[in-house]
């Protein structure tokens, strides 16, 4: 934890420096002062997610007895192991004969979701301190010390986004790849569509309430139809989350609120996509396997409320919304550490080292 402190103090710095424009100068060479914190920043970020202990994280010596399996087999018996995810696992074998470390390979992947985390903070959000204490208390960070599947994923979907004004077909392929990490990753298709949507709020707001009512009456067929094609074996328990619901849902109505400043400057898809996070959430929050996919689309809440923060001109009000919702997210993070260490097992704390 004393890292994430040292990461947040360092990030402090970041935004001076973008309002300023600084630069550093060497010969023909000149890079700006917020770039290098940027980087700095990820590195600090990659670095603790890599030389972790196998111990800490529900799932990584999972993930560590794969690496050593995938290392110790032909390829072709990849098929016969493993049922789905097969790009993962093939992704995994092939980094398990380049390098025999599992902390390099944890330091690698972490960078897959890393780095885009970064990009999108550095190219959209208008207060990156915010941002980067929004992911740490939602819970973004920790999903790296355990769920390497998935955030890889998440990693490849953020990068498709960035690349979607420009270069559609390469965003296309990377989420058809990203499903091949995690099957849930196949969610983030609708982003194609989110894209193409015009600035009409009243139509916008006219289909999510739409997609609300289908998603609440075909929830259960469409949660069957997730836990056939993923063919993984999940416990299907309540995990609840109403005060999330109503956290996101919250956000869509301020968003409805300052529409006309924050619709008016590309925020858009945003709104949509935190839109679709609470639909999705909302409508499979009682079955774990299924509620993690919200998670591509909620990831952007690090975005969308800083974003929405900064397009309010009345100064109480903006400075009142940051310090709640840094409050809200305080509580998040103190709720999810305690309910992913104690309750549910995950083994995030205490936080060791590969050396430990």
């Amino acid at each position: 934890m004393i890292s994430i402190i040292i990461v947040l103090s360092i990030v402090k710095k970041i935004y001076k420096y973008q309002k300023n424009g600084e630069l550093i100068k060497y010969k023909k060479y000149q890079v700006s002062l917020h770039n290098i914190y940027y980087i700095f920043v990820s590195v600090i970020l990659i670095a603790v997610i890599g030389i972790r202990n196998i111990s800490v994280g529900a799932d990584t010596y999972v993930y560590f007895s794969h690496f050593q399996n995938l290392n110790s087999i032909k390829f072709i018996k990849i098929f016969d192991y493993y049922k789905a995810d097969y790009g993962f696992y093939i992704f995994t074998w092939i980094l398990s004969r380049i390098i025999r470390n599992f902390n390099i390979y944890l330091i690698i992947t972490a960078s897959i979701y890393i780095i885009p985390i970064t990009l999108l903070i550095k190219r959209e959000s208008r207060y990156p301190l915010f941002s980067y204490i929004l992911f740490f208390c939602f819970g973004f960070f920790t999903l790296a010390l355990s769920t390497i599947r998935q955030y890889i994923a998440i990693g490849i979907c953020i990068t498709a986004y960035l690349n979607l004004k420009n270069k559609k077909i390469i965003s296309i392929l990377l989420i058809i790849i990203a499903s091949t990490f995690h099957i849930s990753a196949v969610i983030f298709i609708f982003i194609i569509v989110i894209d193409k949507i015009k600035n009409n709020w009243r139509a916008i707001l006219s289909g999510i309430l739409i997609l609300f009512a289908l998603s609440l009456v075909l929830k259960n067929t469409l949660i069957g139809l997730y836990l056939s094609i993923s063919m993984k074996e999940y416990s299907s328990y309540e995990v609840g989350g109403n005060l999330m619901v109503i956290f996101i849902f919250l956000n869509i109505i301020l968003g409805i609120i300052y529409k006309k400043h924050f619709f008016k400057n590309n925020n858009v898809m945003l709104f949509i996509i935190i839109s679709l996070a609470g639909i999705i959430f909302s409508s499979t929050r009682f079955n774990l396997a299924v509620m993690r996919l919200y998670l591509y689309y909620f990831v952007f809440i690090i975005i969308y409320i800083p974003n929405i923060v900064f397009y309010i001109h009345d100064h109480i009000t903006k400075y009142f919304l940051m310090f709640g919702f840094t409050a809200i997210a305080i509580y998040f993070s103190i709720s999810n550490i305690f309910k992913t260490a104690y309750q549910y097992g995950s083994q995030i704390l205490p936080y060791l080292t590969y050396w430990q």
